[in-house]
């Protein structure tokens, strides 16, 4: 019981919960029901009580399956993410201008190009403006937020 209520992840945890309550309050309304129940329906009790009382223990079981279910899928996600970053791992770093905005490469180029320097390679930052440059031996941070690049001062570019 105690690994059926694991928390993989909150929506099948919550999902169970709702199938356990489903049950006891189903238990209890039947409880209620058969107690309230007119001599009227004395002939159809015990198949009444049998249909009121399964209902939501029937209800409750498809909650806790649905729980479990995604459980399930987040543990099989959960298994296959160190392969993932395995194969991040093993891939070789971006040499040229595969993970920037094309726009932006060709802002950058541009401007290089007319100062007759050559990038090495360009790389993003955590700010999506501001971008790594590797020209010529030497490493620069440059910003594309305004309406030409600017080379960042390294005291700004400590932050990126």
């Amino acid at each position: 019981m105690k690994k059926l209520f694991e928390r993989r992840s909150l929506m099948g945890f919550i999902l169970k919960i709702i199938g356990l309550i489903i049950i006891f309050g189903g238990t209890v309304r039947t409880i209620i029901i058969i107690s309230e129940v007119s001599p009227e329906f004395e002939g159809i009790m015990p198949v009444l009580n049998i249909t009121i009382l399964f209902t939501p223990v029937i209800v409750g079981a498809l909650f806790i399956g649905f729980g479990e279910v995604i459980d399930l899928l987040q543990k099989i996600h959960d298994q296959n993410e160190p392969e993932m970053e395995m194969k991040e791992l093993d891939s070789p770093t971006p040499t040229s201008f595969g993970t920037i905005p094309f726009e932006s490469e060709q802002y950058l180029t541009e401007f290089y190009a007319n100062k007759n320097e050559v990038i090495d390679m360009i790389s993003p930052t955590k700010n999506c403006d501001i971008f790594i440059v590797k020209v010529d031996g030497r490493t620069e941070y440059v910003e594309l937020g305004g309406f030409t690049p600017r080379i960042l001062l390294e005291v700004e570019a400590e932050k990126y």
